[in-house]
């Protein structure tokens, strides 16, 4: 990512300490429930809180959800667009022609 991109979504690690930080469990529990070490999760919980704006915990639950709903519409949308592509394609693609027939041998 380059300097002064602004990320608009987590990144799989991200999510996957992000998501159980929310209920507010101790660096601890995170740790010793995801396998990760003390500054891993630190690291991780710091650039997402970065990515969605917010400055604490507390936040982070309705961060996530606001992603979630978010996410999920998003993923709905391009879904509903993909079938309507695919049925467009259908219809706009040619049918196969037969093949010439070949020439009656004499």
């Amino acid at each position: 990512m380059g300097r002064g991109r602004a990320r608009t979504a987590l990144t799989l690690q991200e999510s996957e300490v992000a998501r159980p930080a929310a209920p507010e469990p101790s660096h601890p529990q995170i740790v010793s429930r995801l396998f990760l070490s003390p500054r891993t999760v630190s690291s991780h919980l710091y650039g997402v809180f970065r990515t969605l704006g917010i400055t604490s915990r507390a936040e982070l639950r309705d961060a996530l959800k606001t992603l979630e709903t978010r996410e999920t519409r998003e993923t709905r949308e391009a879904i509903a667009a993909g079938d309507a592509l695919e049925a467009g394609d259908a219809l706009a693609s040619p049918q196969p022609e037969e093949p010439p027939s070949a020439p009656p041998k004499q």
